[in-house]
């Protein structure tokens, strides 16, 4: 609980964090804390969705390896290559075209970084 009340400076924000672990004490349930499922500053919200955006990233590198394993005749090794050019297209749009603004902007770019990435 001391760690869960030592943060975030937006009164809602703790709040629900306080309550939500404390009922989780009372009722003796584990709870794994997760600050991501509290924070609405633009800036923490652009950490979150990096750390969101990394964990797609490995799902997808695990994806790419079993479909290249998969493919025959030896055109699997060209699929890596490929998807790292289609991510830097896609990273290009993303910052460079799609003019997401305002406090969250690095939020919602990564978010549709994802998106774009998960309908490969």
């Amino acid at each position: 609980m001391q760690l869960v009340s030592r943060g975030g400076s937006a009164p809602a924000e703790l709040m629900i964090a306080i309550d939500t672990t404390y009922k989780a004490w009372k009722e003796n349930l584990r709870f794994e804390f997760n600050i991501c499922n509290y924070i609405t500053s633009g800036y923490g919200m652009g950490y979150c969705a990096r750390r969101s955006a990394e964990a797609n990233e490995v799902q997808i590198n695990n994806r790419l390896t079993k479909l290249a394993a998969a493919i025959g005749g030896g055109s699997g090794k060209y699929l890596k290559p490929a998807y790292k050019t289609a991510s830097a297209f896609w990273e290009a749009k993303v910052w460079n075209e799609e003019l997401h603004g305002g406090s969250g902007y690095a939020a919602w770019a990564t978010e549709s970084l994802v998106k774009q990435k998960k309908n490969l």
